[in-house]
């Protein structure tokens, strides 16, 4: 197994278990027992040949994703993807190994959504996928949501930025674009990086 499949996580909720729930009963979770399954993606307008929806979780970002983008692989741990692969077909490539899925594919484009900022930064996973991704010659784009109040949001950021990349947006998300992912009264902060 390697280390992006064992993934420490804060202190949120414990992913490797919510996988074990039934789908429903996921979604209810993961929306914070909201009664409406939508997409939570919010990207810039541009399009791509291939993007990789970190963290793709049961598929709800992938319909927002095919409007941008040719290809759609979806990347999540080992129990989320089985769970995944039990429902109908969403994604071109479903995936829990990411080394795998970068050297094979074509991937222009990462898309994460309130992801990252639930894994240990002191474990040095984000710093290891950031790298990962700096070395893989056809990503160009990197589109990355934060809750505002997060405290490694800084740490991230500044490490995308040491690690070659430029941060050429970066805005709020509107009320509208947060009621789907945690309520109008939580900020979240989003980033596009380019690579130099």
């Amino acid at each position: 197994m390697s280390d992006y499949q064992k993934v420490d996580y804060d202190s949120y909720t414990n992913w490797h278990e919510l996988g074990k729930e039934t789908i429903p009963q996921i979604q209810k979770l993961i929306t914070g027992n909201k009664e409406i399954w939508e997409p939570t993606a919010i990207t810039p307008s541009f399009t791509g040949d291939s993007a990789l929806d970190f963290g793709c979780g049961l598929g709800r970002n992938a319909p927002v994703l095919f409007k941008e983008f040719t290809r759609v692989i979806g990347y999540d741990l080992p129990v989320m993807i089985k769970k995944l692969k039990t429902l109908p077909k969403i994604y071109d490539l479903v995936s829990h190994d990411l080394p795998a899925v970068l050297s094979r594919e074509n991937i222009t484009h990462i898309h994460e959504c309130v992801v990252w900022q639930h894994l240990t930064w002191s474990s040095n996973i984000i710093q290891n996928v950031i790298d990962l991704l700096t070395k893989t010659p056809s990503i160009t784009t990197v589109y990355s949501v934060w809750n505002s109040a997060v405290n490694h949001q800084k740490d991230f950021k500044e490490y995308f930025l040491n690690s070659g990349w430029k941060l050429v947006e970066t805005d709020q998300l509107t009320t509208s674009q947060l009621s789907s992912l945690a309520g109008p009264n939580i900020a979240h902060t989003w980033y596009l990086f380019i690579k130099n």
